[in-house]
């Protein structure tokens, strides 16, 4: 079976996809830190984002690492498609082991939701892949 993947400029889009998703959390993130530190819970910011726009930026940023995560390689070989399913196996299984140890330390009604569980998928994907990729380039060459 041969998939197609996308070509290698798209690694930049995803990559502005991710950052540009990321922004708003983070400036929420950022504001509700600094009013718990501050002691104070009314300190307005000029940005203020509705979940809505949370809700949109989270699934902008998710495109844009599975974009990264189906970018070709500047040299897409044998080896490469080698690393890319070890990596998803990798990925697939610390991810239902975060889940199983979720499970048993806080029981079933914090199951994580689906957003989370295919973030941590492609984070653990892309972590491993770059992992594997650049610790096998130094055996070949």
């Amino acid at each position: 079976m041969k998939i197609q993947l996308l070509p290698n400029y798209f690694k930049w889009i995803g990559l502005v996809m991710v950052i540009g998703g990321g922004i708003p959390s983070f400036i929420k993130g950022w504001n509700e830190g600094y009013s718990a530190g501050a002691g104070d819970s009314s300190a307005n910011f000029p940005y203020d984002f509705s979940e809505q726009t949370l809700l949109i930026t989270a699934l902008i940023s998710l495109m844009g690492m599975i974009v990264y995560a189906l970018s070709k390689e500047k040299i897409e070989d044998e080896f490469i498609k080698i690393l890319r399913w070890q990596s998803v196996t990798i990925a697939f299984v610390i991810s239902i082991a975060i889940v199983i140890i979720d499970v048993l330390l806080h029981g079933t009604k914090d199951i994580i939701d689906g957003q989370f569980l295919t973030e941590l998928q492609l984070i653990i994907y892309l972590i491993v892949f770059a992992v594997k990729k650049r610790s096998n380039l130094g055996e070949i060459v």
